[in-house]
């Protein structure tokens, strides 16, 4: 919200929820945990298919502009701590 408002933050949010949302198996099941983060529990799926998704999923956000931070874990706290240290990464950059 800070570059372009809460109506721009707001746009970016809904559009990146249908990437995420067109991503994913009807079987998958995806959440908004916090103000622009998501989750996703893949169930019955391997570490390379969750791989392939993670790619999908960052193709599909730079063909529409949003630049985001993907951590896969076997649980969510392990998850979040490596989008967390991708994320940290991109500022360093």
């Amino acid at each position: 919200d800070g570059v372009g408002g809460h109506g721009a933050g707001d746009k970016l949010i809904k559009n990146f929820a249908k990437i995420f949302k067109i991503t994913h198996r009807v079987v998958d099941i995806i959440a908004r945990y916090g103000g622009d983060e998501f989750s996703s529990c893949l169930p019955g799926t391997t570490l390379d298919e969750a791989f392939n998704l993670e790619n999908r999923l960052m193709v599909a956000a730079e063909v529409a502009g949003i630049n985001v931070s993907i951590g896969i874990g076997l649980d969510f706290e392990t998850a979040d701590k490596n989008m967390y240290e991708v994320k940290n990464q991109h500022k360093n950059v």
